[in-house]
């Protein structure tokens, strides 16, 4: 099916991208570039560069493919689209390659974004002082949340818990990991090393830890969970 704009979308179009690029130009812009790879860690076919709104919009992409040059050659064409912007826009780059997925109804390929949790972070210079990470520990059970906020805005919350004595789950928005327990260190060392590759990634100005009472916590100086977690099967 052919689909023609008409002259209000071409309007609305012409007044987004007019706002996404005098967004750009400001001193700590909320707009991000994601950059992500697709194929498989031997061999990278094509990569999509994504501009993005905070609210996950996406005002454009572009696609390059290795029909079109070497990666070296479509890596100086993604700085060239960047570069045409201005230098304020900030990049994010998805480690990993990405299987192509299509939409069932129109059969066009997803696009990757960031949450705007994760803009947020990466775009707010007030990320640095006024954000923090609020974990509560459950006394009576093997399971922890954790919420980051940025000022009075909350941003992000996640939990952590002891799966049928076997497995460490750890949920937020988009990560759903099941991670096998080990038989060494204790069961309390392995959810450490979670929630502190949690906080190195996000990175939070402080850090308040508590227990007890959910809605009066008592504050704790550091993440002692409790001899619960410790029941394996």
């Amino acid at each position: 099916m052919h689909l023609e704009l008409d002259f209000k979308e071409i309007l609305r179009l012409k007044n987004s991208w007019e706002a996404f690029v005098n967004e750009v130009k400001k001193p700590n812009p909320k707009v991000l570039a994601t950059l992500s790879c697709y194929g498989t860690e031997d061999l990278i076919h094509s990569l999509q560069l994504v501009l993005q709104w905070s609210d996950e919009r996406i005002e454009y992409k572009k696609s390059f493919h290795l029909l079109d040059g070497d990666l070296d050659r479509l890596t100086d064409e993604v700085f060239k689209e960047l570069a045409s912007l201005g230098s304020g826009i900030k990049l994010a780059f998805i480690d990993e390659p990405l299987p192509v997925e299509h939409c069932s109804c129109c059969g066009t390929g997803f696009s990757r974004t960031m949450k705007s949790a994760v803009v947020a972070r990466l775009t707010d210079p007030a990320w640095q002082t006024d954000s923090y990470c609020s974990i509560y520990i459950n006394p009576t059970q093997a399971s922890l949340a954790l919420v980051f906020f940025l000022g009075d805005q909350q941003l992000l919350s996640s939990s952590l818990h002891l799966c049928q004595g076997k497995y460490l789950h750890y949920h937020t928005e988009g990560v759903d990991d099941r991670i096998l327990v080990k038989p060494k260190p204790s069961i309390r060392a392995q959810a450490t090393q979670i929630v502190s590759h949690v906080l190195c990634e996000w990175a939070p100005a402080n850090v308040f830890v508590g227990t007890g009472d959910p809605d009066a916590p008592d504050i704790i100086t550091d993440l002692a969970l409790p001899k619960i977690w410790e029941r394996r099967l």
